[in-house]
């Protein structure tokens, strides 16, 4: 939920830039949404009326380690009154989610498009369970020199079924992965090597899991880059389900030049700390 175009003057974005990114069950109309958070009403003229207030983060309130990241190619994105000690402002941000009162969850973000900016921008939302991504919404917003006040919603499924393509040398990732999805019992995530039986078809066992999938996982590594099954399975994915389907994420520095076909999508740096930071 954000609004209908973000303000780029830098003197007067008040929270009218705030985004919010809200996880929860079943279908909800998106008036139900923006009643989630309170209007604040704030004077016109050389303000911009502020239509939401973000949730507050006091720590404990996260869902199940729920995590929420934002990203705006062209702008700057931060937390909204949830930023902590090592987060840093770029093109991509992330927070924990909180939960709201009626047991959905919520995490805002403050997007700062330069002031030179002329056209719109485009919003990522992904939710994060660990280093597994369980939901993602886009949608395209305006620019204006004194910004939007009316709050519009984008909305998307939640996944149910992730396949994780990954190269062998990374295989104590994808059990990370599967930690976490055993841990929540929120979605289920297939891999060859936990999924397929002795003397099963391999490959077309593979074309039908990733047809039948949410979302295709790419563990992207140098290994990951040579490896020719995993090349394989990706272009098999790009080309029956599109370049929403592919979600590719890397753990090292620097990230490994992708090939031409992938360089349009978005690859997602995590982090795989034990500790309660947020990648």
């Amino acid at each position: 939920m954000a609004p209908d175009r973000l303000c780029r003057t830098p003197g007067w974005r008040g929270t009218t830039n705030v985004v919010h990114v809200v996880l929860h069950g079943g279908d909800r109309a998106s008036d139900s949404v923006i009643r989630l958070f309170p209007h604040v009403q704030t004077q016109w003229g050389l303000s911009i009326q502020a239509p939401y207030s973000p949730p507050r983060c006091d720590g404990g309130a996260g869902g199940r380690g729920l995590r929420c990241s934002v990203s705006c190619d062209g702008a700057i994105v931060d937390p909204y009154c949830l930023a902590g000690p090592g987060v840093r402002p770029g093109p991509t941000a992330f927070a924990p989610m909180t939960r709201l009162a009626d047991g959905s969850f919520a995490a805002s973000f403050y997007v700062r498009p330069p002031p030179s900016w002329a056209g719109g921008l485009r919003l990522i939302a992904r939710v994060w369970s660990g280093v597994l991504v369980v939901a993602e919404a886009t949608r395209s917003v305006g620019t204006a020199s004194m910004g939007g006040a009316e709050p519009r919603t984008a909305s998307a499924p939640a996944f149910a079924k992730i396949f994780v393509s990954y190269a062998r040398e990374d295989l104590e990732i994808v059990r990370i992965f599967d930690s976490v999805a055993t841990g929540t019992g929120l979605f289920d995530v297939w891999w060859d090597l936990k999924c397929l039986r002795a003397g099963e078809d391999w490959s077309g066992r593979i074309f039908e899991e990733i047809l039948s999938a949410e979302s295709f996982q790419l563990l992207w590594s140098i290994a990951a880059s040579r490896s020719r099954h995993v090349r394989r399975e990706w272009r098999f994915a790009l080309a029956r389900r599109g370049t929403s389907f592919v979600r590719p994420i890397y753990w090292r520095d620097p990230l490994v030049k992708p090939p031409r076909e992938l360089s349009r999508l978005h690859f997602a740096r995590i982090s795989l700390s034990t500790s309660d930071r947020v990648p």
